[in-house]
């Protein structure tokens, strides 16, 4: 479960495996609520293929899990679920909270394309990480 609340009040969820790599200008500091996932963060190197930086958000800090963390403006980001801590395959979703700063403007934001993909990593990679591109944009 990936949900957005806009300045509205509105909230938008949507029920999904995975986040799809996208990007904010802005730096981001993102909190998780409840669940597991797998957050994978691509860092643009200038004259290099970017670096990728993969950790696990959950609450067992005691293990190397994350509860907070800092993505730096124009980084793509995504992630997808795994099972919830004492389970077998099962998931109760994830939800993490997005603080933009200064603020989150949707013009300031987008999704990352097949070419931009390919752009930013080796082919293999690209294989590896294409079902985190968003295809119905």
């Amino acid at each position: 479960m990936y949900c957005q609340t806009f300045e509205s009040l509105h909230t938008d969820c949507v029920f999904s495996p995975q986040g799809y790599f996208h990007r904010n200008l802005g730096r981001t500091v993102h909190t998780l609520h409840f669940g597991r996932g797998r957050y994978i963060i691509l860092h643009p190197q200038p004259g290099k293929k970017a670096r990728i930086e993969t950790f696990i958000v959950g609450h067992d800090i005691e293990k190397g899990e994350v509860l907070q963390w800092i993505v730096e403006g124009g980084k793509f980001k995504a992630s997808f679920l795994l099972p919830d801590a004492g389970e077998a395959n099962t998931s109760d979703g994830l939800l993490i909270s997005e603080t933009v700063v200064p603020g989150f403007e949707f013009t300031d934001h987008d999704f990352m394309t097949p070419q931009i993909l390919t752009d930013w990593v080796s082919k293999e990679q690209a294989d590896e990480l294409s079902w985190l591109v968003k295809q119905d944009r």
